[in-house]
């Protein structure tokens, strides 16, 4: 368990969206999505998409949150 979810169901029952699971997190968990290869298998595993597509949703979970001013 890495975020709280013992199961990919259980997190993509709660976030459908891998969008929707970045918005969510706090700076440091999407820090920890970046840099830690274990969290990254245990999250990517529960959505479909490839490392370059989630990246990309990362940044534009990160970018949103900047025109936003600040963490969700």
């Amino acid at each position: 368990m890495v975020d709280g979810f013992f199961t990919p169901r259980e997190r993509i029952e709660a976030y459908p969206t891998f969008l929707a699971y970045c918005m969510a997190q706090t700076d440091e968990s999407l820090a920890r999505l970046i840099w830690d290869a274990d969290h990254q298998r245990n999250v990517f595993a529960s959505y479909l998409g490839t490392s370059g597509d989630h990246a990309k949703t990362i940044i534009e979970a990160i970018t949103a949150r900047a025109s936003i001013g600040g963490e969700a």
